[in-house]
């Protein structure tokens, strides 16, 4: 569950991921915590694509923290990077068998 941020501007960034022109919007927050929905938008279409991060409710994180879906989208966090959208902390979030790395949203 998210909630929306009062961000009087939405943070969003255009990319390129798996041949698809993305929009990338920071500007929501999980209910749970309030770490950083990173959520991607087809560009043209204006159709969701993927929630590229994964909300780990049992998990603290500092305001404007989050975990990257690197066990649904693997290459998700290399991108972002690359893209100057996120910089990892170096921490990891646990969920049953499968790790997040926690990233800082630039």
């Amino acid at each position: 569950m998210k909630t929306s941020n009062l961000d009087a501007k939405p943070k969003t960034t255009k990319i390129i991921y798996r041949g698809y022109s993305l929009e990338i919007d920071t500007s929501c927050r999980y209910k749970a915590n309030d770490q950083v929905v990173i959520e991607a938008t087809d560009d043209e279409s204006g159709e969701p694509y993927a929630t590229m991060s994964v909300c780990l409710a049992h998990e603290r994180v500092k305001p404007g923290h989050t975990f990257i879906d690197t066990n649904n989208l693997p290459d998700a966090l290399e991108i972002l990077v690359s893209n100057k959208v996120v910089e990892p902390t170096g921490k990891i979030g646990r969920s049953g068998f499968c790790e997040y790395p926690e990233v800082r949203v630039l």
